[in-house]
Parts: C-alpha cells; sequence; structure tokens
C-alpha cells in the first residue's frame, strides 16, 4: 500500500537512467547531452548483466511496500520521455535478452507539439548553440529579454554554470518556460519543419506505448509538459500529475505506478502530493544516499564513468 514504509527492503539498488537511445543517423536529429548508441547501450547490459540482477518494478514497488527485500546487486532500468528510440531500440535489445525495465513516458500527442526541452533539442541540431541563442534573443520581447539576462547573470555570480549551453538552457526551460515558446515553434517551422511531424517521429505513440506494457515492461509518469516540478506553481504541478495519471489509466496500467521528476525537480510536498495522484514511487535525475520512496535516486548511465562507478560500487 502507498502508505507502507519508505526503504524497506531497497538499500543498494541501482537504478539506471536512460534518454535518447539511437544510431546516430536516426531521424529527427537532436543535439542532447549524451546519446548513446545501441552498440554501446548492448556493451552496457553485458558488463551490467555479468555484475547485477536487473529487476523489474513489481519486485521494487513490493520491496518498498514491506514484502520480499530485493537481492544485494539490484539493477533496475529506466527509460525517460517516451521517445521512439525506446519501442524501435530498446525494446527489442531487451526482449532478446529478457529484461524487464520502467519507461516513464509524457502525457502528450504529436499534436501537442515537442516539449520545451526536446524543442532546444531539435534546434540545436539545426542551428548550434550560438545561433539558437542569438535567435532566441532576438525573438523575444523586450521584457522577456530582460528576465533572461538577470536569470543568466544570477547563475554566473553563483558560479558552476561556466558552460554557456546549460546556462541557456536552464534559464530557459525555468525562467523563460512561460514565455519562449512561441519564439521556440517560430523557430522549428522555420528551419526544421512542421512540428507536428517532429513530434510523432520523436514520441512514441499510443499503439507503441501499449506494445510495450504488453511486453512486460512498466509504465510510468512523466508529466504532459515536461515541467520543473520545484519551480512552477502548485497548480501545475497538479495538472502535470493529473495528466500523467490519466495517461496511464487510458493504457490500463494500474494505480501505484512510479513516476519521474523532469530533470529532476522534486515539487513541494512530493510525499503527500504524489501519493494524492495515485503515484506509489517517484525517481530522481541523480544519485541519493536514501530510500525515501519518493526521493529513489537513479545514475545517469549516458556517463560511461558514472556507468563504472557503479557498477563497481
Amino acid at each position: 500500500m502507498i502508505g507502507a514504509p519508505t526503504g524497506v527492503g531497497v538499500d543498494g539498488l541501482l537504478t539506471l537512467m536512460y534518454h535518447y537511445v539511437r544510431p546516430p543517423d536516426m531521424t529527427p536529429a537532436v543535439v542532447a547531452s549524451n546519446p548513446v548508441s545501441p552498440r554501446r547501450f548492448e556493451a552496457q547490459l553485458e558488463l551490467l548483466t555479468a555484475e547485477r540482477t536487473v529487476v523489474g518494478w513489481s519486485a521494487v514497488a513490493a520491496a518498498l511496500a514491506g514484502g520480499p527485500p530485493l537481492p544485494g546487486d539490484a539493477c533496475l532500468l529506466t527509460f525517460d520521455d517516451g521517445l521512439d528510440d525506446h519501442h524501435r531500440v530498446v525494446l527489442p535489445i531487451l526482449a532478446r535478452r529478457g529484461l524487464p525495465a520502467v519507461f516513464f513516458i509524457m502525457a502528450r500527442d504529436a499534436a501537442d507539439g515537442l516539449a520545451l526541452g526536446h524543442r532546444l533539442h531539435v534546434l540545436l541540431a539545426a542551428l548550434g548553440a550560438d545561433r539558437l541563442r542569438e535567435a532566441v534573443l532576438e525573438g523575444l520581447e523586450p521584457d522577456a529579454r530582460a528576465r533572461f539576462a538577470g536569470a543568466e547573470r544570477e547563475r554566473l555570480e553563483a558560479g558552476g554554470w561556466d558552460d554557456p549551453l546549460e546556462r541557456l538552457k536552464h534559464v530557459l526551460q525555468r525562467e523563460l518556460a512561460a514565455s519562449v515558446g512561441p519564439v521556440l515553434g517560430r523557430l522549428i517551422a522555420e528551419c526544421v519543419g512542421p512540428e507536428d511531424e517532429i513530434a510523432e517521429a520523436l514520441y512514441l505513440d499510443g499503439a507503441q506505448q501499449a506494445e510495450l506494457a504488453a511486453a512486460g515492461m512498466t509504465l510510468g509518469g512523466h508529466g504532459r509538459e515536461h515541467h520543473w516540478l520545484d519551480f512552477v506553481a502548485p497548480s501545475e504541478v497538479d495538472a502535470e500529475l493529473d495528466a500523467s495519471r490519466r495517461r496511464l489509466e487510458a493504457l490500463g496500467v494500474a494505480d501505484k505506478a512510479p513516476f519521474a521528476y523532469p530533470y529532476g525537480g522534486v515539487p513541494a510536498g512530493a510525499a503527500r502530493v504524489l501519493p494524492a495522484h495515485g503515484f506509489a514511487a517517484a525517481f530522481l535525475a541523480r544519485p541519493s544516499g536514501g530510500t525515501d520512496r519518493f526521493a529513489l535516486g537513479r545514475v545517469d548511465a549516458e556517463d560511461d564513468s558514472a556507468f563504472e562507478r557503479a557498477l563497481r560500487r
């Protein structure tokens, strides 16, 4: 049950996080942190299965609820954003090896277009970081441009934001999220193509999501707009969780599904808010030493050094 004690039997669980798993020529072209090639993914699984026991969400959920503890070498595979990569590339590899995984899907359709983060990935592939920054600043209204400059200055003064691309993405995804949409939409239309067609190619559709579930994979929630949930208003947090819950219900997913916080942004009162929307646990986008069911850590498997350190742990 959702109200059971947290952290029971999951000590030592290694949870790996993936996003793009694709060959370099897969379309639409994107620029993200570190896409994983199919060959690299297979090599990681070889190492992983030699060292660890890959478990499914049902075993993790049972352990969290006070049931049988997980093996001391347990590992959970997770994939974020509901990408076409996960059906086209990942599912056949996992099915061939008989491995379970959790796929955190977004509650959006091709007609909804791309979430802000994926708009940036597509535009970075088309324009590069410098041209994208110039085009965004040129397209913003003066007040939004001033907010951008102020938010960027705050990050520079705070330190730790030396990478201009990471600063750009972070400011646009947080302080400018409510105003930059029309600018990015126009740039995609002008530089890449119809956004609904790009979204159709990039995201899983309902049939693909159902096929993942039919193959024994777990579907979890990941919001609709891919907001930083620690930054938006509580009403928007509720809307994101509700959209996820409704999408999972439409796919026949029972209550007590897991959720992954977009960007790892944890909303205030997560331990109260998540269960209110039917979610049994939630995952961060970074490692965590704790076993709080609503702050379960993950290792970024797209970083080979992080992956190798996690295996040696």
